[in-house]
């Protein structure tokens, strides 16, 4: 699965930022039919330079964890996201986080 998505962000002045999103989802049927593992990367460029900084690469997110959907409408995920920062006034910021969602489909 892959999404492609531009930004408009606005501070000082406008920042054009280009996100580019794959993930690969793998049933885990031998466990249980409604639980996939998955794991993705999210890369964000700014596309001018802005007071968000300068244009070129800023941030890499990679995840990864378990989804599991109780019904057609209902599901739950637990993973992992590694976010890269680039900062242009400091130090690069890597944080790691523990990600839990509830999911809800119309």
């Amino acid at each position: 699965m892959s999404r492609t998505r531009f930004e408009q962000r606005i501070n000082q002045s406008t920042g054009i930022r280009l996100r580019e999103w794959l993930q690969y989802s793998y049933p885990l049927t031998f466990v249980s039919n409604q639980l996939k593992f998955y794991i993705g990367d999210e890369v964000l460029f700014y596309l001018n330079k802005s007071s968000f900084g300068n244009g070129g690469f800023t941030e890499n997110r990679i995840l990864a964890g378990f989804n599991y959907d109780f019904n057609t409408h209902w599901g739950v995920d637990l993973g992992y996201l590694g976010q890269y920062i680039s900062i242009r006034s400091r130090r690069d910021l890597f944080s790691h986080n523990l990600m839990a969602n509830i999911r809800y489909r119309f």
